[in-house]
């Protein structure tokens, strides 16, 4: 790749070039490109000077005419690929290894697409083996620049900002390789852009799948191309920092743990074309998917109606001469400066959970969602919403009141555990640490990793899988958590496979509650916990194969106002636990009611302490063992709004 900071250089020098300014490309060449280096000095005449000079003649040219085509672009953007890998052969002649620099148009084979090149792969893997084979013979090490092809005229190709990652993946690809190493400038795949997040974490390892909706959707650390040819390939990819070689670098690989994150991109464009035509033609989609593909325009996000279709671009893509031609049909309504938001995980379309939280955060906020769409992969959930949508403040004040209110409304009897999944953002979770939680709930090796991180021993956190892998279970118990399980085929397998471990069982009471059905979590319909009726099975199993049963865990769902299904619920817990011999903890979830409007009531948590107690009076084991109460209120009373 080019060195940091030169392609933008070269950008500079082409906006001088077309705006006719022929001192200025001058100035900027001698200013930007020379490098101040005692040994590289001494070879300036003979190897960067004929470079330099091959750059400042296309560009002072062009400036005089001050008319720059994209051929003309993209062989002025490639001088900074062309420059790099001089001197990281140069680099490897001082340390003895024997090298050759071989300018990647000689075997990356292109259309005549100059500046978003697609890649003959066919020619590629024929010039890619008769030339780079040649030189792994003579055991010499290739220096290949990347971002660069040519087309079948000789002119130089781009492949598009991010393309030397591509051109890796291309090699891998062709020469059958075992991995992809990609060094940038960061700790490997983040949580998010550690230059707007501070707090912001490295992954690992990452499934493949994920990477690719995560690159595809606008995350910048690895070209989109590149995942998809190592997923097609099935070549794992590290990720390393370049600036920070302990790093052990993030492995993205299939069947890696399970992970979620956010990525967002600004600067789109919504485009809805209404027609009533649509109602019973057909090929009306079609007929604008054709017009934007001729303006080689990528469509992201789309959506139809009966009378019309809406999709998304980058804001850069659009023209007043796509605008023209798309209202020739059709009535064209076009809103700019809108963000994309991209919710990423494995199965994530199927997370009631996430769901309901994305919507109830737009209506918290007052947010128009223009679009949504859902992945057909089930890993990408995809919002349309305004660039100037306002942000969640926290402040650790009200954070703390918050936590100790809820504590308040219980006897010190009770535990509060924190569910990540509601945000695990690490600054909110060392706070709510801070303020004095007891633990928390995870569901992924990434949230245990997570938490960990933030402080909390292996005795904190309870690890609360739903339709967990192997891996994943195998992952809980190396770390030495509390794993929860919720189904007989789970709890089969931890319990051949560790036997003698300490478990605890998450309980379907066969009813639940909640705002409403989908995120009702309880009952018949859901997939949530053993049911009540396989109890003996559950409690044979885990005599059989020697387990320690340590814990009880129920969750009827989010959005309880009042005890009329909580107490029934208690009632069952309580009269479970107290037969049960070496009990530690029944964990009663969370879900609490949540006032939305200034207008709503808060919910009374001492009515629901007050069935606690009950219950806990009724069962005279339950006191004799000092067995704890767990609870995992709603993040949204510990979060400040």
């Amino acid at each position: 790749s080019a060195v940091a900071g030169i392609t933008d250089k070269l950008i500079e020098i082409i906006r001088f070039a077309r705006n006719g300014k022929p001192r200025l490309v001058k100035s900027k060449i001698l200013k930007n490109l020379l490098l101040n280096d005692e040994y590289v000095d001494n070879l300036w005449e003979h190897k960067f000077e004929p470079i330099i000079n091959k750059l400042e003649a296309i560009s002072y040219g062009t400036s005089l005419v001050g008319d720059l085509t994209d051929k003309t672009v993209a062989r002025i953007c490639a001088f900074g690929e062309k420059l790099s890998s001089l001197l990281m052969v140069l680099a490897l002649e001082k340390l003895n290894i024997k090298s050759q620099r071989i300018e990647s148009e000689r075997i990356i084979k292109t259309d005549n697409n100059y500046l978003k090149a697609k890649v003959n792969f066919q020619a590629t893997n024929l010039s890619t083996k008769k030339i780079l084979k040649q030189i792994y013979s003579k055991n010499i090490v290739p220096v290949v620049t990347g971002f660069i092809g040519k087309d079948t005229h000789g002119n130089i190709t781009l492949l598009g900002r991010g393309g030397s990652d591509y051109t890796a993946s291309i090699l891998a690809m062709v020469l059958n390789a075992n991995e992809i190493e990609i060094w940038t400038d960061v700790n490997g795949i983040m949580t998010a852009d550690p230059r707007i997040v501070k707090d912001a974490f490295s992954w690992s390892s990452l499934d493949m799948n994920v990477m690719s909706e995560m690159a595809y959707s606008g995350a910048k650390v690895i070209h989109p191309d590149t995942i998809a040819l190592a997923v097609e390939k099935n070549i794992p990819v590290y990720v390393y920092n370049t600036f920070d070689r302990s790093f052990k670098g993030t492995k993205i690989t299939k069947k890696a743990p399970h992970a979620k994150g956010i990525v967002a991109s600004l600067n789109n464009t919504i485009i809805t074309l209404e027609n009533t035509s649509i109602i019973n033609g057909v090929g009306f989609v079609k007929r604008v998917t054709e017009i934007v593909a001729e303006h080689n325009i990528p469509i992201d996000v789309c959506a139809t109606s009966e009378i019309s279709f809406t999709f998304s671009i980058k804001t850069e893509d659009y023209s007043k001469k796509l605008l023209k031609i798309l209202e020739s049909f059709a009535f064209v309504k076009v809103k700019n400066k809108v963000a994309k938001l991209c919710f990423i995980g494995n199965e994530i379309t199927s997370d009631k959970e996430i769901l309901a939280g994305i919507f109830n955060v737009c209506m918290e906020n007052d947010t128009k969602i223009y679009t949504i769409s859902v992945s057909a992969s089930g890993n990408n959930i995809t919002i349309i919403i305004d660039e100037s949508t306002p942000v969640f403040i926290t402040d650790k004040s009200i954070l703390n009141k918050k936590v100790k209110n809820i504590r308040k409304a219980f006897d010190n009897n009770c535990l509060l555990y924190y569910a990540l999944k509601a945000n695990f953002n690490p600054k909110i979770i060392r706070s709510l640490k801070d303020a004095g939680i007891d633990g928390v709930e995870t569901i992924s090796p990434f949230e245990i990793d997570l938490a960990k991180k933030c402080g909390f021993k292996s005795n904190q956190i309870l690890f609360t899988g739903n339709n967990c892998d192997n891996y994943e279970l195998d992952y809980a118990n190396k770390q030495n958590v509390v794993v929860n399980i919720g189904s007989i085929s789970e709890l089969q397998y931890y319990a051949e496979k560790h036997n003698g471990s300490e478990v605890s069982i998450r309980i379907n009471p066969g009813f639940g509650d909640g705002e409403f059905k989908q995120i009702i979590t309880g009952g018949e319909d859901s997939k949530f916990g053993i049911y009540h009726s396989q109890m003996e099975e559950a409690l044979n199993i885990i005599k059989f194969y020697n387990l320690k049963l340590i814990g009880l865990h129920c969750h009827l769902g989010s959005g309880l106002y009042n005890t009329k299904n909580f107490a029934p619920m208690v009632d069952f817990m309580f009269k479970l636990g107290n037969q049960i011999e070496n009990l530690r903890f029944i964990d009663l979830g969370g879900g609490f009611g949540v006032r939305y409007k200034p207008s709503d009531e808060e919910v009374d948590l001492s009515e629901f302490a007050l069935v606690v107690d009950k219950y806990y009076k009724k069962y005279q084991n339950l006191q004799k063992n000092n067995i704890k109460i767990v609870f995992e209120p709603d993040y949204k009373y510990k979060i400040a709004r």
